[in-house]
């Protein structure tokens, strides 16, 4: 189960995450989670076998071969199902005195660490990139 504090987080984050605290509220997380967990343990059991079969007779070889085929259709369609779920993924919730909103221009200076330089006539970027090399106009 996602943590209420996560939900929380999510839903001081603003508009921009709407669609994934839904997401997250529907339980699709959950699947996502429940997926992966029985992917890597088919992974597990695939990788075992594999590891057990160059020590085989030809006709073992085979058998088990054929034994882990399945297996490694199951994977794909997991993996698939998988990547229809890969927008699930949460971002680091919001310290409690972080100002809630859509973006950071809620966002409060608490220092500022030295004096911003007075420039006189400040060039552009290109301007000084150009003649160096560092870009083609």
């Amino acid at each position: 189960m996602i943590d209420q504090a996560i939900i929380d987080g999510l839903r001081r984050r603003g508009k921009k995450f709407a669609g994934l605290l839904n997401t997250v509220e529907s339980g699709q997380a959950e699947t996502a989670k429940q997926l992966q967990r029985k992917l890597e343990q088919l992974q597990a059991e695939v990788n075992a076998a594999s590891a057990v079969i160059p020590t085989l007779s030809p006709e073992a070889k085979k058998e088990k071969i054929a034994a882990i085929k399945p297996r490694s259709n199951e994977i794909a369609a997991l993996k698939q199902q998988l990547q229809a779920t890969a927008d699930v993924v949460l971002p680091n919730t919001p310290r409690p005195d972080v100002p809630s909103g859509d973006d950071e221009s809620g966002n409060v200076v608490l220092r500022e660490v030295g004096s911003r330089p007075k420039l006189m006539n400040p060039k552009p970027y290109l301007e000084i990139a150009e003649p160096l090399g560092y870009i083609d106009v």
